[in-house]
C-alpha cells in the first residue's frame, strides 16, 4: 500500500466530483431512469424467482409520409455528458464490439444506449479517475518538489500502460469526433470530443509521471540526492 500523497488528494477528489457532476447533469432525467432501474429491478427480481414473463409491448402505429427525408433528432448534451466525462468505459468495450455479432455494444431490453451509458458508465468509469487522480498527484509529487525529490505514489508499468492507451485512443477519438465521421452517426460531437480529450491530457500526465520518477532515481543514484519514495 502506497503512503499517503503529501499533496492534494486527487485519487479521492476526481471520482466523488465525476459522480456528483453526472448526477446534476442527469437531473431532468432522473424520473425516468430511476422507472428504468426499478422496473429492472422487478424483472430480476422475477427471474429469480422463476417467474419470468416477457410482458408484449403494446403496437405501435406510425404513419409514414411517403418520400419525405426527415433528419435524427440531435441527443441531448445532458445525457451524452456522462458518457463522454468516462469515455474510457467504452475503449475496454471495443473488442466485445469488434468480435460481437451484432456490432453493437450490450444494453439491458427496452434501455436506450444512451441512457445505459449514462447510468453504467459513471460507476465504471470510477476506476479511471482513481488512476487519473493518481497520475495527477505523482506529476506534482515529482514536478512540484525543490529541496528534495518525491516519488509518491509510486507508479506501477501497468498505469503507464494505462496512459500510453488513454493518451494514444483520447488523442485519436478527440479527433475524430472534432473533424470526422464518428460512431454517433454525426460530423461532429464537441462533447465527447471534449472529454476524449480530457482523457488524452490525462494519459499524458500518467506517462510523463512516471518519467520524473524515473528521473529522480537516476538522479539519486548518480548524485546521491535523497529522495522520498
Amino acid at each position: 500500500m502506497d503512503a499517503p500523497s503529501p499533496g492534494f488528494p486527487f485519487r479521492w477528489f476526481l471520482p466523488m466530483i465525476q459522480l456528483l457532476v453526472c448526477i446534476l447533469v442527469l437531473q431532468p432525467y432522473w424520473s425516468s431512469l430511476r422507472a428504468q432501474v426499478l422496473r429492472h429491478i422487478h424483472r430480476f427480481e422475477q427471474s429469480v424467482m422463476g417467474n419470468d414473463q416477457q410482458a408484449q409491448p403494446p403496437a405501435i402505429v406510425f404513419n409514414v409520409t411517403p418520400d419525405l427525408q426527415t433528419q435524427p433528432e440531435p441527443i441531448d448534451p445532458r445525457l451524452t455528458t456522462p458518457a463522454a466525462l468516462n469515455l474510457p468505459v467504452g475503449f475496454i468495450q471495443l473488442p466485445f464490439v469488434f468480435f460481437s455479432t451484432d456490432k453493437a455494444e450490450w444494453t439491458p431490453e427496452g434501455t436506450l444506449l444512451t441512457e445505459w451509458r449514462a447510468l453504467s458508465w459513471p460507476f465504471a468509469g470510477i476506476v479511471f479517475w482513481w488512476v487519473a487522480g493518481r497520475g495527477l498527484e505523482a506529476f506534482s509529487a515529482a514536478a512540484g518538489s525543490r529541496r528534495f525529490a518525491i516519488i509518491r505514489p509510486r507508479l506501477h508499468w501497468i498505469e503507464v500502460a494505462v496512459g500510453v492507451c488513454l493518451f494514444v485512443l483520447g488523442s485519436g477519438a478527440g479527433l475524430m469526433y472534432a473533424f470526422g465521421r464518428n460512431p454517433s452517426g454525426l460530423m461532429t460531437d464537441w462533447v465527447f470530443a471534449t472529454g476524449a480529450g480530457l482523457w488524452a491530457v490525462f494519459g499524458a500526465i500518467l506517462v510523463v509521471a512516471r518519467l520524473l520518477q524515473w528521473r529522480i532515481r537516476r538522479l539519486a543514484r548518480l548524485q546521491g540526492i535523497a529522495y522520498a519514495p
